[in-house]
């Protein structure tokens, strides 16, 4: 599925769902993640869903339907950050939002304001 995402140049999907948590439930693939709503409905356009589905579908065989839970506290490792770079996303992926969140002046942002880290723009491989 996060390959045939990755084709329809669904790239920022595919980021935020490969470091989800996936699940079969019935007729259900149900993926956590740890955006909010608003962002996974900014980033699952119709299209988008009806590839995942088409996808999915395929594979398991079955028609099913999608589930994005998100909100979930899940935790990314290297192990399930390896399908960015066979899968053409990003390679900087959470590495660059864990760096973020560990910045001091995030830090301070996020307490002062109760911001949230929306966007992460990791310049570190373009030096």
């Amino acid at each position: 599925m996060l390959q045939a995402l990755s084709d329809g140049n669904q790239r920022i999907l595919v980021s935020m769902l490969e470091a989800g948590e996936w699940s079969v439930e019935g007729n259900d693939v149900v993926i956590k993640v740890a955006e909010s709503q608003t962002v996974v409905d900014m980033s699952l356009s119709t299209d988008a869903r009806r590839l995942a589905i088409a996808s999915a579908s395929g594979v398991l065989g079955r028609a099913v339907k999608l589930k994005i839970i998100p909100g979930a506290t899940v935790a990314s490792t290297a192990g399930k950050r390896n399908g960015a770079d066979r899968a053409g996303g990003p390679s900087s992926g959470p590495g660059g939002r864990s760096r973020a969140e560990q910045d001091s002046v995030v830090r301070r942002l996020q307490e002062k304001f109760g911001a949230e880290i929306r966007t992460v723009i990791d310049y570190k491989d373009k030096r």
